[in-house]
């Protein structure tokens, strides 16, 4: 068993509960400041969990897209932002995945821009172990 200092998934999934990047257009975030503090955040959480731990970053988007396509394609792009920007941080590529959601999981009901449905969050998991040959 790991140390204390090794947060399971369940207490990784409650730390990182309602955290989350907004975003304007694209992939560029609403408040970059704020942005970069939370992903500072989020690294050290991540590199303070088992390493059994891994990290789902997860895009969404807003539904005034006239193509919804285009919203997942959208919502991917910015989970491929946010992980790559973690691995440069220091999180290993093999703990990450990333997702689009397009408009799943709506906070409300506004295309304006930097609303609240243009964000990426994370959803930590188990990482499967390799098994033997």
């Amino acid at each position: 068993m790991a140390g204390a200092a090794c947060a399971p998934v369940w207490d990784l999934t409650g730390q990182l509960a309602g955290v989350s990047l907004q975003f304007g257009q694209a992939v560029e975030y609403a408040d970059p400041t704020v942005a970069n503090e939370t992903l500072a955040q989020v690294v050290s959480l991540v590199l303070a969990a088992q390493p059994s731990v891994g990290l789902r970053v997860v895009g969404h988007a807003d539904f005034g897209g006239a193509d919804p396509d285009a919203d997942r394609i959208t919502s991917q792009k910015r989970a491929d932002a946010v992980r790559d920007q973690l691995v440069s941080l220091g999180i290993p590529a093999q703990r990450l995945a990333s997702t689009g959601r397009a408009t799943e999981d709506r906070v409300e009901d506004s295309n304006e821009f930097g609303n609240a449905n243009r964000r990426v969050v994370f959803e930590p998991f188990m990482i499967r172990a390799a098994r033997p040959q």
